[in-house]
């Protein structure tokens, strides 16, 4: 017996005996293995992609989330699923270019056998039938505690990036999960780093995330304005929604469809590995990067006055201090903290240093401007404004672009967007790249700024103070001269396009 015939039998020979089995589909093959010369972001994207990363979550009956989150290619990785469903199957896929599909099956496991560990009902507060789940009626700290119900290694020749899990039911639900692939083993011109912690700060699964707007349920400590908020949230359970990685996916493609050597890793990740700048010339931080820890921001300027290079791609980015903390059954980064009052952090008192509020306030007094340049404006704008060139752009940023200084770019600043403030500390050669004039949601007019400069180490700092600046970048809105700055930036900073 040979081809699907045969693997067909011998997963009715697992079955039989109580094993899982793993099936393809019909008329696909296993994606290829790269060799140790082939491991590159240009070989990568070159293999065939797939687009079922697309299909909509669909259903409540189905969720589940990976365990770890982050792994080094070789580790083992574990998916916790709850499912009302006999079965349900699990894909795989890369994120990435690939010709535009913009992912790649690289693993199926299919035929498994499902489990009901709990229900979340969007809008609600609760999981129903959760036996495991814990709940802290006082920080509103929610933790699923679900078995492991599937487990796999990452294979040594999957690149570095981040990967979607996508799970799905004979009946047709479809959920995902998400994880990031690094490869602490290997050097890179950069290291694009995911925001994790904003992701799960706004992630209301079960009910509450750190905002009161889609939190539900009793009260918690949180006080005005985010009273009815949770101040601890779990990192270790499902997503809610998937719009904001989503989002960062137009970062990816733009970088890999690019062939730049590029390498992945987390928030968690920055925060626990001092030296894990050292081995890149550039840090990225991707996207709505808005919540950081005391350690993060420790190693990142570290990382500058060393000499690396920082490119921040986001609006809002450094705003809020968080710590973790090791969950009832998790790891030690299991549970994001941010209490955002002082008073109400219960270990603001004995270390002022890692209270939970925002980086300019007190006792912190750490506002990001010293880091990025900016501040964000708060609150978010009425609507998208146009990016205009300052007269002090530098010449080199604008080199093959169409715009010059007072050119702009149609709707390039927003949601949310930074300023840069003379008054705030910061560094002493940041250089003015746009003066954007916007009106911000209150009504009160403001401007937004996208700055550079050049630490005293040589390391050079760009922000681009403008939430909108990734999605520009690729898909619908790509537009060719924020794409050409972005390539003249990574080529100015020592990552020159492969």
């Amino acid at each position: 017996m040979a081809g699907r015939t045969g693997r067909l039998y011998a997963c009715l020979v697992l079955l039989a005996v109580g094993s899982a089995c793993a099936l393809p589909p019909p008329g696909t093959r296993p994606p290829p293995a790269a060799s140790a010369d082939e491991r590159s972001v240009a070989h990568e994207n070159s293999l065939t992609g797939s687009t079922g990363w697309t299909r909509p979550a669909h259903g409540s009956g189905t969720s589940g989330y990976a365990v770890p989150a982050t792994v080094n290619s070789g580790q083992s990785i574990g998916v916790a699923v709850s499912t009302t469903s006999p079965t349900y199957d699990v894909d795989v896929y890369r994120l990435g270019w690939y010709g535009g599909a913009r992912g790649r099956l690289v693993r199926w496991d299919h035929g498994l056998p499902g489990r009901d560990q709990g229900k979340w009902t969007p809008q609600t507060f609760g999981v129903t039938g959760c036996q495991t789940c814990v709940y802290d009626p006082v920080t509103g700290l929610l933790e699923p505690r679900w078995t492991v119900t599937h487990r796999f290694t990452v294979g040594r020749s999957w690149l570095s990036g981040g990967y979607l899990v996508r799970i799905t039911t004979p009946a047709g639900d479809t959920a995902y999960a998400q994880f990031v692939v690094r490869d602490d083993h290997r050097s890179s011109q950069i290291l694009a780093v995911l925001p994790v912690n904003t992701y799960h700060a706004y992630n209301n699964w079960g009910g509450k995330s750190l905002y009161p707007t889609n939190s539900v349920g009793p009260a918690t400590v949180a006080v005005s304005p985010f009273a009815g908020a949770a101040t601890e949230v779990s990192m270790e359970r499902p997503y809610a929604s998937f719009s904001a990685i989503r989002q960062d996916a137009e970062t990816v493609a733009f970088l890999e469809r690019s062939g730049y050597d590029v390498t992945y890793a987390t928030s968690r990740d920055l925060d626990r590995e001092p030296a894990l700048l050292s081995r890149h010339r550039v840090f990225l931080s991707v996207g709505h990067d808005e919540y950081w820890s005391r350690a993060m921001r420790d190693h990142v300027e570290s990382a500058r006055d060393a000499g690396t290079n920082l490119l921040f791609l986001g609006g809002n980015d450094v705003f809020w201090q968080v710590r973790y903390r090791r969950g009832s059954g998790g790891d030690d980064r299991s549970v994001l903290v941010c209490y955002r009052t002082l008073g109400i952090d219960p270990v603001a008192a004995l270390e002022p240093a890692n209270s939970t509020v925002r980086f300019a306030d007190k006792p912190l007094y750490r506002p990001a401007s010293s880091l990025t340049g900016t501040v964000y404006t708060d609150p978010i704008l009425k609507e998208p404004a146009p990016w205009v060139v300052a007269p002090t752009a530098p010449a080199w940023l604008l080199a093959g672009t169409s715009l010059s200084p007072g050119g702009s770019v149609p709707g390039l600043v927003g949601v949310e967007c930074d300023r840069f403030d003379p008054g705030d500390p910061v560094p002493a050669s940041v250089v003015i790249v746009s003066d954007s004039p916007v009106v911000k949601s209150n009504g009160v007019s403001s401007r937004c700024n996208s700055v550079y400069y050049r630490a005293n180490s040589g390391a050079q700092v760009f922000t681009a103070g403008t939430w909108s600046w990734e999605d520009h970048l690729d898909g619908a809105r790509q537009n060719a001269d924020v794409v050409t700055m972005t390539h003249n930036l990574l080529a100015r900073f020592g990552a020159p396009r492969r």
